[in-house]
């Protein structure tokens, strides 16, 4: 899981979609007037929970509204400090990633905790204290088989939703952030019988690359609180949806949820963030707002500062399911063999040396085939023929 948080490359930026949290909007579109102090806003992305560290930061820069990229921002001091006194300079373990050592700092709960960030040219920005919560476990995550409608489609989607039950403090109003991981075992659509090397191999041990795991974070969050409900607990809470039309679902699927008990005005943040996220596909459709995080500049309060560093606690729970039952029918796509696959034998031996290993088939009849590799190396899809530690067969 570490290595997951290290990666840098998200699938998009938080400086950029809290960017274009504040461009000015209207009914109709046009090209907005921004503020130059919009450019190169500063964007924080981290949190310190009472699971054990390493705790990550992320900062970041955007660019400008018409350069849609953001950029890491690299020689930073970066602190997290305690109400009790305790501190620890983070190392810059890669261009704008920040990390505590791995037997440092673990958040404790009842503690309160903030963030210092100093640049090179003395701008020095902080949080706030905030308490870090005790994290109610999760009682349990557990999946339905729905159906969602596709106007596009002569049939109704069939797939897994996923719920999640947690029990909370008697008479407490909370707040939740749930975020998702997936693990999922596929196999090659083919049967490797061939390898070719510079010369022709019988390839006798299939299996060998036909089962891979592919791990990879749900890019959505889910949110709930519990200030007007009667009851305290979480029941049935949906989380997200996986559609059979996917080859997640092909033999079987994990799932880790974490959840967070957030306080009040990071669920705030989080809310807005999640509110806009949802208008992305029309930036001109309602009226926009700032979404102010918890970090602002010791000396100059107007600067914008983007971003949340999160103090909360979590909990995890991981589930396995297998593929769904009859009368669910997978709709993924699946390689079979084509004509031109058969004529494709002959390139196979002409193929660059760059590219050896190449793997070929054949069919019941013994006629050989040269199909995508991807229909015969798992791997090409993405995943690794390595079974995850954690994983649990059926």
């Amino acid at each position: 899981m570490l290595i997951n948080k290290l990666k840098y490359d998200i699938i998009f930026p938080l400086a950029l979609l809290l960017l274009n949290v504040v461009l000015t909007t209207c009914e109709e579109r046009f090209t907005p007037d921004l503020d130059p102090k919009y450019e190169n806003v500063m964007a924080v992305e981290g949190e310190i929970t009472n699971q054990p560290g390493p705790y990550i930061v992320k900062l970041s820069s955007s660019v400008s509204f018409d350069v849609r990229q953001a950029v890491p921002l690299t020689g930073y001091f970066v602190e997290i400090e305690d109400d009790m006194g305790n501190s620890e300079v983070l190392t810059e373990i890669e261009k704008g990633v920040y990390t505590t050592s791995l037997y440092g700092m673990q958040g404790v709960v009842g503690r309160q905790y903030k963030i210092n960030i100093s640049a090179t040219d003395g701008r020095t920005y902080t949080s706030d204290f905030e308490l870090l919560r005790p994290p109610p476990s999760i009682d349990s995550v557990y999946v339905k088989v729905d159906y969602i409608v596709d106007n596009s489609l002569p049939y109704d989607l069939a797939g897994y939703r996923f719920y999640v039950n947690t029990q909370t403090p008697e008479n407490e109003k909370s707040y939740y952030m749930w975020k998702l991981n997936a693990t999922y075992e596929y196999s090659s659509d083919l049967i490797i019988r061939w390898m070719f090397d510079g010369q022709l191999h019988q390839f006798t041990n299939s299996d060998s690359l036909r089962y891979c795991w592919l791990t990879k974070d749900i890019y959505e969050y889910f949110l709930f609180n519990n200030e007007n409900l009667l009851t305290t607990n979480v029941e049935g809470f949906p989380l997200h949806f996986v559609p059979v039309d996917v080859r997640d679902l092909s033999i079987r699927y994990s799932l880790l949820t974490t959840q967070y008990s957030l306080s009040k005005d990071a669920y705030i943040f989080w809310s807005n963030v999640k509110e806009q996220n949802e208008n992305l596909g029309n930036l001109y459709t309602k009226q926009p707002f700032q979404i102010r995080g918890n970090l602002y500049n010791v000396n100059n309060g107007s600067e914008p500062v983007l971003g949340y560093f999160m103090v909360a606690g979590k909990s995890e729970k991981r589930i396995f399911v297998n593929r769904p039952n009859d009368p669910v029918v997978m709709r993924y796509g699946e390689c079979k063999l084509v004509e031109q696959d058969y004529k494709n034998f002959g390139a196979l031996f002409i193929s660059s040396p760059a590219e050896w290993p190449e793997y070929a088939t054949f069919d019941n009849n013994g006629i050989s085939a040269y199909p995508p590799q991807e229909c015969l190396d798992c791997q090409e899809k993405g995943g690794t023929i390595v079974k995850p530690d954690f994983w649990i067969s059926d």
